[in-house]
C-alpha cells in the first residue's frame, strides 16, 4: 500500500473545482504542495535543515497559486530570464501564479530585493501521471523578464547521464518542519543530504520499489532531514546545478524516508523545446 505525500499547500477544507489530480489509491506518499484558502500570510518549511543566509539561493522562486476556490503554495527555480521550473502537481489546474524572486523573508512583502509578478502561462508535460507520479515537471513563463543582480540569478541545470549518486544535494523551501505544522515558515531554509542511486532508493521498502522509476532521483532521509509540505517544485542543487525538481515524499516528513525528486536530466529535451533554455 502507498504511503507517499506530494508536497504542496495544506488543505483546509476548501473544494476545488479546477481539476488537481492526485494519487489514486490510498497513498504513503504526498506531493509537498502546500494548500490554503486564500491566504497569503500561512507559513511555510524544509525538515531537519537549517534558515539559508539572506539571498544565500538567489535562484529560488516562490509561487503562489491560485486555483478556483483556494491557493497553494509551491517553489520552483529561476532557469532563464524568461521561464522558472517548477512541478506539474502545482501547475495542474492553476488559474494563476504569484511570481516571487529575490525573497528571503516570504511574508515580509517590503523586501527591497524582490521582483513580484502574475503569470497564467505554464506548460505542465503533457504526460504528468499522478497515479504513477511520473513526469512531475511543469514551466512557468513569466510576463517580464527577471532582472537579474546579486539577489536574483538563473541556476544552470544538469544534463547529460550522471546519476549524481553519492553527491550532497542542497534542497531549498519555505516548506513544513514539522508534520503537526498548520503554518509556513517566513524565512527561507535548506538542507543537505546524500543522493541515493535508484536501487537504493527502491530498497527503502515495497512503497518505494513499487513507484521509483529512472525518471526519479531519491535524496536520502538519513538524519530525519528532508523535504516537506510547502516545498514542491522547488530545487534540487549539488555542485551549483539542479539535478531535481521536488516532487513527493513519505506521508510523514519526519520519518526519515527517501525525498523523491524529478530528474532534471531526463527532461532536457522537453524543456529545450518548451523554453528558451539551452542545455551546454
Amino acid at each position: 500500500m502507498w504511503v507517499f505525500i506530494l508536497i504542496s499547500l495544506l488543505c483546509s477544507g476548501s473544494t476545488l473545482s479546477a481539476k488537481i489530480q492526485t494519487p489514486q489509491k490510498k497513498s504513503v506518499f504526498i506531493f509537498p504542495k502546500d494548500e490554503t484558502p486564500l491566504n497569503k500570510n500561512a507559513p511555510i518549511r524544509i525538515v531537519g535543515g537549517q534558515e539559508a543566509n539572506a539571498h544565500q539561493f538567489p535562484y529560488q522562486v516562490g509561487l503562489y497559486v491560485t486555483y478556483a476556490m483556494n491557493q497553494a503554495f509551491c517553489g520552483g527555480s529561476l532557469i532563464s530570464q524568461n521561464y522558472v521550473l517548477t512541478a506539474a502537481h502545482c501547475a495542474e489546474g492553476a488559474v494563476s501564479m504569484q511570481v516571487i524572486l529575490g525573497a528571503h523573508n516570504i511574508s515580509d512583502t517590503s523586501e527591497s530585493s524582490r521582483q513580484t509578478q502574475t503569470s497564467a502561462t505554464f506548460i505542465v508535460h503533457p504526460s504528468w501521471d499522478s497515479s504513477t507520479l511520473t513526469n512531475d515537471v511543469a514551466l512557468v513563463k513569466l510576463t517580464t523578464p527577471a532582472e537579474l543582480n546579486s539577489y536574483v540569478q538563473i541556476i544552470q541545470l544538469a544534463s547529460g547521464s550522471n546519476s549524481y549518486a553519492n553527491n550532497q544535494g542542497i534542497a531549498t523551501g519555505w516548506g513544513k518542519t514539522i508534520d503537526s505544522q498548520s503554518s509556513v515558515t517566513d524565512i527561507l531554509r535548506y538542507e543537505t543530504n546524500t543522493i541515493m542511486n535508484n536501487e537504493q532508493c527502491k530498497a527503502t521498502d515495497s512503497d518505494y520499489a513499487s513507484v521509483i522509476k529512472d525518471t526519479h532521483l531519491c535524496q536520502s532521509g538519513e538524519g530525519i532531514r528532508g523535504i516537506c509540505k510547502g516545498d514542491s517544485g522547488g530545487p534540487l542543487v549539488t555542485n551549483g546545478v539542479q539535478v531535481g525538481i521536488t516532487s513527493f515524499s513519505y506521508k510523514s516528513c519526519e520519518a526519515g524516508k527517501p525525498s523523491v525528486f524529478t530528474r532534471i536530466t531526463s527532461f532536457s529535451d522537453w524543456i529545450t523545446n518548451n523554453s528558451d533554455v539551452t542545455f551546454l
